[in-house]
């Protein structure tokens, strides 16, 4: 339908318009408030925006983050609105309604609007199931959008997939891919390792510090090895853009932020009865979630992005560390290896920046 479309568009560019603002600047200050006046991205706009030529060209220059942060909650908004209007997406590799509600639940999180990031990723994930410790699903690769737990993804053909230059290739140690033919090795960080408890069912997405012989490839051998992402021989495995546990993981950090420690431990426990069922606290904090997060969506693509929206640095040195000599670095909050630079051929066709607008 046409509003099925139109609102998969508006999905698409306010997440597109969420990854850029967060690439190209710091959304959130030293002191962990909204970067609002700071110099953003360009917004490229559209006749059906309903902006004049005036409008359209001012606006690709460096808009402010406030200016981009409204662009983005506009298109989310209009996409909710389209795609609640009758659309039945064929496949999980259509946007609909309820991944609309997860982008939002997101933009909401970023911008610490903490009660309509709590209340859009209830929303957003109310109608999926959270995948069972004991069920093949948590250990079968992460190969598959028939995941119960997998809200937007896409199945790849074999016309489709490619090899080599895939997210698997790059992140499946058991893939014979750059990660498993042992060029790049996808490890999980010793500290984070140390802080799963044994009973808990992603333990096993990681190999120990003595490592696994019992893995197929040397790759999946090593110690501290991920082997949470699978692989399918014809190169077919499904990528994973959005699952409910993210959702779950929203809404606890969400409370948690407004001091509903126990509300936030109530939700949170959703996801750790099927992780952990001997997890029983009663209240959360920020970081308590925080670190559920790390385990639970590691290799998913949002540590990046988390640590930039928490101020957080990372902290690569530590005593007893698993990293590759020249890795074990510390790079510190704010520090501006975390914003990228402007492209040079944005400054050289774009009018309205130039080379004083560049990012330090």
């Amino acid at each position: 339908s046409q509003k099925g479309l139109l609102g998969q568009a508006y999905a698409i560019r306010g997440l597109s318009y969420m990854h850029l603002i967060q690439l190209y600047q710091f959304t959130i200050n030293e002191s962990g408030s909204i970067n609002t006046d700071a110099p953003g991205v360009p917004l490229i706009y559209v006749d059906a925006d309903g902006k004049t030529e005036e409008e359209i060209a001012s606006a690709k220059g460096r808009n402010t983050v406030g200016v981009v942060f409204a662009q983005i909650e506009a298109d989310l908004l209009k996409a909710v609105e389209n795609l609640e209007s009758g659309y039945e997406r064929p496949s999980k590799n259509y946007i609909d309604a309820s991944v609309a509600n997860g982008f939002l639940a997101r933009y909401y999180l970023l911008s610490q609007q903490w009660e309509k990031a709590a209340a859009a990723a209830a929303k957003a994930r109310a109608n999926y199931t959270i995948m069972d410790s004991s069920s093949s699903g948590l250990y079968d690769g992460f190969v598959t959008v028939n995941n119960v737990e997998w809200m937007w993804g896409f199945a790849h053909t074999t016309e489709t997939q490619t090899t080599y230059a895939s997210f698997f290739s790059m992140i499946s140690n058991i893939a014979p891919g750059y990660a498993g033919m042992g060029y790049a090795p996808r490890l999980i960080d010793a500290k984070l390792y140390s802080q799963i408890p044994e009973e808990d069912g992603r333990k096993k997405w990681f190999n120990g510090p003595e490592g696994d012989k019992n893995q197929p490839t040397a790759a999946a051998q090593l110690p501290y090895a991920n082997v949470k992402f699978g692989h399918v021989s014809d190169w077919t495995d499904n990528y994973m853009y959005m699952r409910a546990a993210e959702m779950v993981l929203i809404e606890a950090e969400a409370y948690a932020h407004l001091n509903q420690g126990s509300k936030a431990a109530e939700v949170l426990k959703v996801l750790m009865n099927k992780r952990q069922p001997s997890w029983n606290k009663a209240t959360v904090t920020v970081e308590d979630v925080y670190l559920q997060r790390r385990i639970e969506l590691w290799g998913e693509g949002f540590s990046f992005y988390d640590l930039k929206r928490l101020n957080k640095g990372i902290d690569r040195s530590y005593e007893g560390n698993n990293h590759l000599a020249g890795y074990d670095i510390k790079v510190d909050a704010h520090d501006v290896r975390w914003i990228y630079q402007i492209p040079l051929s944005e400054i050289q066709e774009n009018k309205l920046i130039n080379a004083e607008d560049q990012n330090p």
